[in-house]
């Protein structure tokens, strides 16, 4: 048996029908669809730029960029900087930005980044040994 404090109460099945009336209004998804695909792509062109970023991945406005180093000095830098995401699995950075962000609050967040990811120490390769 699996029990929540806070599952299935009103309050939060209020709030559910609330969010999937914003999920039908027309153009809500496709909003999430395109700037999504405009987030990914800029932090792939951040990647070309930036080589301590491993990879980036997601889907609509969830998405991830995982780093070469541990990424918790991004997190708080970010947020110092009013963003506001975390760092997962030690290296992944997660960004969830809410469902009205535009294009500009991505370019926003671009900027920050590239200049905190600029400021990391490079990360040192493990040579191998024979």
């Amino acid at each position: 048996m699996h029990g929540t404090t806070f599952g299935g109460g009103p309050l939060q099945c209020r709030l559910a029908l609330k969010v999937i009336e914003i999920l039908e209004r027309p153009g809500t998804l496709e909003h999430v669809r395109e700037v999504g695909t405009y987030f990914r792509s800029q932090l792939e062109n951040l990647k070309k730029d930036m080589p301590v970023i491993r990879q980036v991945r997601g889907e609509g406005l969830m998405v991830a960029a995982e780093l070469e180093v541990p990424g918790k000095e991004v997190v708080k830098q970010g947020l110092e900087a009013g963003f506001l995401f975390n760092c997962t699995q030690e290296k992944v950075l997660r960004f969830l930005p809410p469902l009205v962000i535009e294009r500009q609050h991505v370019d926003e967040l671009i900027a920050s980044l590239r200049t905190i990811l600029a400021a990391l120490p490079r990360a040192e390769k493990k040579e191998a040994h024979a």
